[in-house]
């Protein structure tokens, strides 16, 4: 397959994938009720911060490793090392932590039981990251985009008929399983597959030697340290509320949030195609694409979140329900961040390209350090509103701290790097199919 052809398909699968994200994201709030929303939202950040925090590189490691052709039996024996590690290390946790505080962590439930749905689907959800990584250091993007895809889909039809057969409080607990179940369900065609793979390359190791958990562990450490920090920054809000107000304001938040999040869409293939063009055609590689990237992807959010600050007040309670009209201020004052953070997304994939990992290090620690400090100023007091202004100016002034970097770095006017060219969009065709060139 072309490269470009690559490219091509798995931005459809992307998209594809956030439109059914986006029903989803209906199903589960309107289903689940804020509150219930609330401690769900919760639950899938704790997860997420806990296996990029406990799997300490891995996932690097693991594409690095198979991508660089190491034997796949030899990795999967590594990469269920440390899933196992994991596992132990969540149950304990969670142990300690009821019998301490007589309430789970990952789930915020009153119930061991109850506690266990986490843990089931941090173990899921642990060995999807690592698979996936794994498959896509083989080139298989496609197929890891395509089957979460297909179990997404699975996962929206199950939130259609779940509410035909279960009733009353049977109906929460019936979500979670059905979410749980379509990870799971992902999970064991991943593991499959890469068996298969298993099977088909024995011998493709190229120094024959074992694999070391350091190799895995430290792959780059900068890099790791700077996800952390970067994913503690984007959740600093959800904890704040939880812990200060509650899961029956942290549910229309989330909402807010999560609804924003879809912004970063664009940006997101936009970064991962330059990143590429980067690391394959340095001697080819003209600044002035990215320059019109920025300026473009600026104008089209600009105009879509004029839009939507528009439409908010009406769009989210016709939407999402009358529960969730607490989440049209948090959304209003998010948008700037959310919108301006964009060009963070692109300029930290340029700074990666050229392995310029301090700035992005130090990028993620201004936006943790903000975050913070605004969020334990201001939710006490105002609440969601609060975390919505902590957020949004500590995206601003990450976003303001990227764009001096590289205004520097290429010496642009303030205008040159915000305010789109008609001939930006010519620019762009250089970005277009015809020149990835390169077979896959």
């Amino acid at each position: 397959m072309r490269f470009s052809l690559l490219v091509i398909n798995y931005s459809f699968y992307k998209i594809a994938n956030a439109v059914v994200s986006f029903f989803i994201l209906v199903m589960m709030s309107r289903l689940m009720g804020a509150e219930g929303y609330g401690i769900f939202s919760l639950m899938l950040v704790n997860v997420g911060f806990f296996n990029l925090l406990s799997s300490m590189g891995a996932e690097a490691g693991i594409a690095y490793h198979s991508a660089a052709g190491f034997a796949t039996d030899r990795i999967l024996r590594m990469l269920w090392k440390i899933i196992l590690f994991q596992t132990a290390l969540i149950f304990l946790i969670e142990f300690f932590h009821f019998e301490l505080f007589s309430v789970n962590w990952l789930l915020a439930s009153d119930s061991f039981r109850i506690g266990l749905i986490g843990i089931l689907y941090f173990v899921i959800a642990s060995v999807n990251e690592k698979y996936i990584c794994l498959l896509n250091g083989k080139q298989m993007f496609l197929s890891t985009a395509g089957l979460i895809l297909f179990c997404n889909i699975l996962l929206l039809l199950a939130l259609l008929v779940v509410p035909l057969f279960f009733t009353g409080g049977m109906q929460t607990a019936v979500y979670y399983i059905a979410f749980v179940a379509a990870g799971f369900v992902q999970a064991v065609v991943l593991i499959i597959i890469g068996n298969s793979i298993r099977r088909n390359r024995l011998d493709d190791t190229p120094s024959g030697t074992d694999i070391k958990a350091g190799s895995f562990l430290s792959y780059s450490v900068i890099t790791y340290f700077a996800n952390l920090m970067q994913f503690a920054a984007y959740r600093i809000d959800i904890w704040a509320i939880h812990y200060f107000k509650g899961p029956e304001t942290l549910g229309p938040y989330a909402v807010a949030s999560r609804l924003l999040q879809f912004f970063w869409l664009l940006p997101g293939v936009i970064a991962t195609t330059l990143l590429v063009k980067i690391a394959n055609e340095k001697e080819r590689f003209e600044s002035r694409m990215l320059h019109a990237v920025l300026r473009v992807t600026n104008g089209i959010n600009l105009f879509a979140a004029t839009v939507l600050l528009v439409l908010a007040n009406w769009f989210i309670p016709v939407v999402f329900g009358k529960n969730y009209s607490g989440a049209v201020l948090p959304f209003l004052i998010l948008t700037p961040g959310y919108v301006m953070f964009c060009n963070t997304v692109i300029l930290a994939a340029f700074f990666a390209a050229k392995n310029k990992l301090k700035v992005n290090f130090g990028g993620s620690m201004l936006c943790l350090l903000t975050g913070a400090v605004l969020n334990l100023l201001l939710v006490p007091r105002l609440g969601a509103m609060g975390a919505a202004c902590g957020t949004s100016i500590s995206f601003i002034i990450t976003t303001v701290f990227f764009l001096v970097k590289y205004r520097r770095e290429e010496r642009l006017s303030w205008r040159q790097l915000i305010i789109p060219f008609k001939k930006d969009f010519l620019i762009l065709k250089e970005l277009s199919p015809y020149v990835y060139r390169k077979e896959s």
